[in-house]
């Protein structure tokens, strides 16, 4: 009997403590996601936007690192979006307190709220030269990033994220009718020669590598693209279905095969 109650006592302090981390692992809070993507370049500049893409932060220190044919960093500015959420955040009694160095790269910011709406931040420019950049150019390195729970900073900097390759889609699906050809809107730091497009179901869509996409069938298929250093992917869900009057020819043409 006192065996049974020590083996009962053991389980049950296990339990607990599974419980616990359980928990605790539940609790904890996702890591940052920012995106830093090339807006536009010409044969001078090029003009970076940095964007929170998922998860929540009150502050962060951030410093580019650039590299081929970027130079000097030229100016750093908000964006709409971010003035827009600073003048909510006030109008709440809340503080944002922002500074950048273009000398050295760097972007300090902090608020009093937790922001977690997925918005662009900044936008970077830097002189280059005639060469095109691509994504093996640039990066940034975060020296601190932090999330505030309640009344607990949470330290996020050996977690949060920077996505620096990235494909886009504009639309998550298609709907379109047998035979129809349409193209996959997209925007990508990669090029052409960089991606790779497959579709899940060539009896009902084929795909080109430049994301026009044809049906050949009714049903549903997936179209992927992904990059060849497969650090980036999308995906864009396709329904095919029949017009009316391929419904007709079809009825038609079977009742002519039957007769």
């Amino acid at each position: 009997m006192k065996m049974l109650k020590k083996i009962s006592v053991v389980v049950l302090a296990v339990v607990m403590v599974i419980g616990i981390f359980a928990v605790s692992v539940s609790a904890a809070p996702a890591a940052p996601e920012f995106k830093l993507k090339i807006k536009s370049q010409s044969s001078s500049s090029v003009v970076f936007v940095l964007s929170l893409a998922s998860g929540s932060v009150n502050s962060f220190d951030i410093q580019f690192n650039v590299s081929g044919p970027i130079g000097a960093c030229k100016s750093i500015a908000i964006t709409s979006e971010l003035r827009d959420l600073k003048y909510s955040i006030e109008d709440s009694n809340g503080i944002v307190s922002m500074a950048n160095n273009t000398d050295t790269k760097m972007i300090s910011f902090a608020s009093t709220k937790t922001i977690s709406k997925a918005i662009p931040l900044y936008e970077i420019t830097f002189a280059k030269s005639s060469k095109n950049v691509t994504t093996s150019d640039y990066g940034a390195t975060f020296s601190s990033c932090v999330l505030t729970s309640g009344s607990t900073n949470i330290d996020m900097t050996s977690r949060v994220k920077l996505i620096t390759g990235y494909i886009d889609f504009k639309t998550e699906s298609i709907s379109a009718n047998y035979k129809q050809t349409k193209k996959i809107d997209f925007e990508s730091s990669y090029d052409a020669k960089q991606i790779k497009w497959e579709s899940s179901n060539t009896k009902v869509a084929t795909v080109d590598d430049s994301g026009n996409v044809k049906m050949t069938g009714k049903g549903t298929a997936t179209i992927t693209a992904k990059s060849t250093d497969g650090k980036a992917a999308a995906e864009c869900k396709v329904t095919v279905s029949y017009a009316w009057w391929q419904w007709i020819i079809m009825i038609v043409l079977l009742g002519f095969l039957w007769y």
